[in-house]
């Protein structure tokens, strides 16, 4: 037994919006153990900014990161090289590693079109035992990376919503948030998944995105008000806001939290539209509706914002 240190030069599916003054230097390093590694990720290549002459600019950004993997490994030193189950290991771990790591910046920034499916694009990569390199278990040319078993995802576009740019004291909010896997609110990834889809042009997708979004965010705001207003368990909150439909639990929410800033009206069209797409009577959804449904999601999320976890 050995401890190996797998060192991954990763080209990003989606680069990271930094700012300006962003830089590798003096950045601390991200570190979190996955399926008994120790795990250690750093910038590696952030592109220049682009300005225009109208004064607009494009931000640099992050495309690619240093991952390093230490694990233990059952392996013949004096052969110096890496069993091929060990080799699959290291590139799940990596891909783990990524996602993980994607989606802290995504969840602390807002640039919701980064792909946490599907973070890694392609790597290159070099194993060691202490000081001693081992064979490369996929030989590669000089310059070139390897795909990882997945990639197959789809280029996104990049778009107008405002965002955060990733800075170093956001960079050290991952940092910290690396320690333990994270953990983020199923409504707020399909609502970035809603957007994804308006603008891969599939808007009967991201109106059913919206719709799915805002129905989980009615519901979790349900059951948390009956838990800690009403003492209910979390079973009795869930088993009833699981017997309501969508007007029922519109009525609830209403009746437990009569001020909150929520416009009826829009969710109920939301709703209609969902269910027409879903049954067919409604074809060839437009833009503004996939934006209109996203945009009801979206004010849900703020209304309920003092209530529904972050």
């Amino acid at each position: 037994m050995a401890e190996i240190t797998g060192r991954f030069d990763v080209d990003l599916s989606k680069g990271i919006s930094v700012s300006p003054d962003f830089g590798s230097s003096g950045i601390p390093v991200c570190e979190c153990e996955i399926n008994r590694s120790r795990i250690k990720i750093e910038p590696l290549k952030i592109t220049e900014a682009i300005f225009y002459p109208d004064g607009e600019y494009e931000s640099p950004r992050l495309t690619g990161i240093r991952v390093s993997i230490m694990r233990n490994v059952d392996i013949n030193v004096d052969k110096l090289e890496l069993p091929h189950n060990e080799q699959q290991v290291f590139e799940s771990v990596l891909v783990e590693a990524t996602r993980r790591f994607i989606a802290l910046v995504k969840h602390k920034t807002n640039q919701w079109d980064l792909d946490t499916r599907h973070p890694v694009y392609a790597y290159s990569y070099e194993f060691s035992c202490g000081n001693a390199p081992l064979q490369r278990p996929w030989p590669l040319e000089e310059g070139t990376k390897r795909l990882p078993e997945y990639a197959t995802g789809t280029i996104l576009t990049r778009t107008a919503d405002a965002y955060d740019e990733l800075s170093r004291d956001v960079w050290t909010s991952v940092v910290n948030g690396m320690v333990a896997p994270p953990s983020f609110p199923l409504y707020d990834e399909l609502l970035a998944d809603a957007k994804m889809y308006r603008f891969q042009m599939q808007y009967d997708s991201s109106v059913l995105f919206a719709a799915i979004a805002t129905e989980l965010m009615l519901e979790k705001t349900c059951q948390i008000i009956l838990r800690t207003r009403h003492d209910m368990t979390d079973e009795q909150a869930e088993a009833m806001t699981n017997k309501l439909n969508i007007p029922g639990t519109l009525d609830l929410v209403h009746k437990l939290a009569p001020t909150l800033p929520l416009d009826y009206d829009n969710i109920r069209e939301l709703f209609q539209l969902r269910n027409k797409i879903v049954h067919g009577q409604s074809q060839n959804v437009a833009w503004q509706k996939a934006s209109e449904a996203v945009n009801v999601a979206e004010h849900v999320r703020e209304a309920l914002s003092t209530i529904l976890p972050s």
